[in-house]
């Protein structure tokens, strides 16, 4: 009985594993990721081979079948099944490389957007992840020299083990990994007028800030606009101070679609919204740490009192900027 789960279902099982895998890091990394009914693609080949394994050991006669599951491999039939097996570890294997490198890519495409989308990255970065799906591989890759190899031998306690700290692993940094993108819940409308331009719908409330005019296309004028609401939000509001400062927040401040926002700060600008945030918070800094009004701060406060979450944060930030480190600065201008 136990070979007979061991060729249904373990082989099965193992070609869900990687789509699983791809699924929740997609999940995770992906801002538009939704579900949806082609994702059946995914387990494709585990239903072959369930069906197929299946197919194979009800073809045979209750003696032959009787045999299988003692673990006989002589007869004609178990030599079919192992072949069976066979092919559905080298279609593990490929899995294994497939989703991988996809994963990788996901993960690296999410770097990029959590600086366009964010001012700071603690539990954003998914650093986590990256280490997890890369022993993921190279546990794969010994497992599978292993069963190419068989003189190599391994411990199922080994197995156990490992699987069983894969799981508790993602299970708990799962668990602590908060939603990285959010859902606008309404984006600004715009209605058209007679100029052939895009007006919010809040222009004629005396009460609000001057709306941007958003054109019909993104035209230098409006960019200049944008860039200059920007500078006053920053200067006046000092909006850079809020720790958690994201392109929502300040898309919705600007009353401008979000993508747009992006699109002006990374082409317009020549930068993303983390550099943009952070460079704001680091002119800060300089200024409080020469102040004599600030010198009862420590270097931690005076981090947290510019906008950063931290003082591990603020060091690496205010050296990749400035080119020296904050007790440098302070002690040049000293």
């Amino acid at each position: 009985m136990f070979y007979a789960v061991f060729y249904l279902f373990i082989p099965s099982l193992s070609l869900t594993t990687m789509p699983l895998i791809y699924l929740y890091v997609k999940h995770l990394s992906d801002e538009n990721y939704a579900i949806r009914k082609r994702i059946s693609v995914h387990f494709v080949a585990a239903a072959l081979f369930l069906a197929s394994t299946t197919f194979l050991i009800f073809q045979l006669n209750s003696g032959d079948r009787a045999l299988v599951f003692s673990g006989e491999i002589e007869v004609p039939a178990a030599q079919i099944l192992f072949l069976n097996y066979v092919l559905a570890s080298f279609a593990i294997i490929f899995q294994v490389f497939f989703y991988s490198i996809r994963m990788f890519r996901l993960l690296y495409k999410h770097s990029v957007n959590v600086e366009r989308f964010y001012s700071y990255k603690e539990n954003l970065s998914l650093k986590w992840l990256k280490i997890f799906v890369g022993v993921y591989f190279f546990y794969y890759l010994f497992e599978f020299t292993v069963f190419l190899f068989k003189g190599i031998n391994i411990s199922e306690s080994v197995y156990f083990s490992i699987i069983s700290l894969h799981v508790f692993f993602v299970g708990f940094m799962g668990l602590k990994q908060r939603d990285i993108y959010k859902k606008m819940e309404a984006e600004p409308s715009y209605e058209l007028d007679g100029n052939s331009s895009c007006q919010s719908q809040d222009e004629n409330d005396d009460n609000t800030q001057t709306p941007l005019r958003k054109p019909a296309i993104l035209t230098p004028e409006f960019e200049q606009e944008v860039i200059q609401k920007i500078g006053s939000l920053m200067t006046e509001k000092k909006l850079f101070l809020k720790s958690d400062l994201s392109l929502y927040d300040l898309a919705s401040e600007l009353d401008i679609n979000r993508n747009y926002l992006s699109n002006i700060i990374n082409e317009a600008m020549n930068t993303n919204f983390y550099n943009l945030i952070n460079g704001y918070r680091i002119e800060e800094a300089k200024k409080m740490l020469v102040s004599d009004d600030f010198q009862h701060l420590s270097i931690e406060g005076i981090a947290t009192s510019a906008g950063f979450k931290s003082r591990s944060v603020f060091y690496p930030v205010f050296k990749k900027m400035v080119g020296m480190t904050p007790a440098e600065f302070k002690k040049q201008k000293s």
